[in-house]
């Protein structure tokens, strides 16, 4: 074999999940971007989910990512996702699915599906958020250890089949 040249993977895909927090005894008193929040039964909690794409998603013909959010069966999803590629606000049941099922102890799965990212115009170091509310129900458990909630991605981890990665 006559010289070859190999250059390892920039980087891999990251999850980072945040929720936001409303201070009730001020007006306008939202602070987002926290890993636990304080509200109280019936409200809307918020949640943003950023996935950092890798730098070498344009070696792909096609990118797949999949993630998979667990809620604890205090909170009941709202059904209300708003999902943005860079700039473009992607089309539910066009560029991803949403599927709901039940996971243990009544917590609620959620899994977003998307079967082609280059197809929806994806680049290297593109910015994919997802952003949705759960509502805090009547199950929820007040003081510690509280309503978990947390996500893990799946995404296409070789350009040259289909084999796939996972964050923690």
């Amino acid at each position: 074999v006559g010289n070859t040249e190999a250059s390892p993977k920039v980087n891999v895909p990251t999850l980072d999940k945040y929720t936001s927090d409303i201070n009730d005894s001020k007006q306008n008193g939202w602070t987002s971007n926290q890993s636990s929040a304080d509200h109280d039964i019936g409200d809307n909690v918020p949640f943003h989910i950023q996935i950092n794409l890798g730098d070498n998603i344009e070696n792909y013909t096609d990118y797949q990512v999949n993630v998979t959010d667990t809620m604890s069966k205090g909170l009941t999803f709202n059904n209300d996702a708003v999902v943005k590629l860079a700039e473009k606000t992607l089309i539910k049941d066009k560029d991803y699915t949403i599927a709901t099922s039940a996971g243990e102890n009544g917590a609620a799965i959620i899994k977003f599906e998307f079967s082609d990212l280059i197809a929806c115009g994806a680049k290297n170091g593109n910015t994919l958020v997802i952003e949705y509310t759960a509502k805090l129900n009547d199950d929820a458990v007040i003081g510690d250890p509280g309503n978990p909630n947390e996500a893990y991605m799946e995404y296409s981890n070789n350009p040259y089949n289909d084999e796939m990665g996972k964050t923690p």
